[in-house]
């Protein structure tokens, strides 16, 4: 406050006067140079109480700024590529933009030139038919309508009336598939036949028609995690571009699959498929 204030002092000398003030200042803050016998000017420097509010109101914005920009916000969403009956069908599950997202559909639902094609298995076809020598005289009866399935002719059926007018090659009897089965972890055993589908709710598939649906209780497979069929030496196996994936391990080694690829999996070898696996047996 501003004023002009004069206070009595009766029963005190000057001197004490002057030093009750500057004892009194002091502690208030008041800092003193003497301008003569008995004048001083006192003089405090403070902030005012206005200009305290405004500092702690901006303060306290500024704080809350760059709490704001300490503040990330995450998009996350998960893609799964599978093959269906209908076609190969692209899951997005999460939160995407809707720019990325609409471009992405243009983009599936345009023509594909040139694009590659999945790795098919090799599905073992009839028994094949035995020919004659390429110079030997053969009387051949009339030919019968040919099955659907043509039949493996026998050394009689290619003879002639007379066994001295030429030689016949011995004939090739096919070699009949060995037969594989896969156990399960939990002790299952199933024959492969001619191809099995292995997922959570697997569908049959035309990349191995006829095929075998194997269903299990495991969560972290897709619902068609992966395709199995018979080779050689033992199953091959295809990853239907599952979300955990495939490998496998045979002969001390760890083997990723890459999905669509066939991978072989020798007799003995497992095959790791989410939470689950199977080792291939005889």
């Amino acid at each position: 406050m501003t004023g002009d204030w004069v206070l009595d002092a009766p029963s005190h000398t000057s001197g004490q006067v002057a030093e009750l003030l500057l004892r009194s200042s002091v502690p208030a803050g008041y800092s003193s140079a003497a301008t003569g016998p008995r004048s001083f000017r006192m003089a405090r420097t403070f902030r005012p109480t206005w200009a305290l509010v405004l500092t702690v109101v901006g303060a306290f914005f500024c704080l809350l700024g760059l709490l704001f920009l300490l503040i990330d916000s995450t998009e996350t969403f998960d893609a799964t590529v599978s093959e269906e009956r209908d076609g190969v069908k692209l899951r997005i599950t999460g939160t995407i933009q809707s720019a990325p997202l609409a471009t992405l559909r243009a983009q599936l639902q345009a023509a594909a030139p040139n694009a590659p094609q999945a790795a098919m298995p090799h599905i073992a076809g009839p028994a094949p038919v035995l020919e004659p020598a390429p110079n030997a005289a053969v009387a051949m009866p009339p030919l019968a309508p040919r099955p659907l399935v043509a039949p493996v002719l026998t050394a009689v059926d290619w003879l002639p009336s007379d066994t001295n007018a030429t030689q016949m090659r011995p004939p090739k009897r096919p070699v009949p598939a060995p037969t594989v089965s896969i156990r399960l972890a939990a002790g299952d055993v199933v024959p492969v036949g001619v191809g099995i589908v292995i997922g959570r709710d697997p569908q049959p598939m035309d990349v191995v028609p006829g095929a075998a649906c194997v269903r299990l209780a495991d969560p972290s497979l897709s619902r068609t995690h992966l395709v199995v069929g018979p080779s050689t030496d033992g199953v091959w196996v295809i990853d239907q571009h599952s979300t955990n994936g495939v490998t496998v391990t045979a002969d001390g080694s760890e083997q990723p699959c890459p999905a669509g690829v066939r991978v072989e999996v020798p007799v003995g070898g497992i095959a790791m498929f989410g939470e689950s696996s199977f080792t291939v047996v005889r």
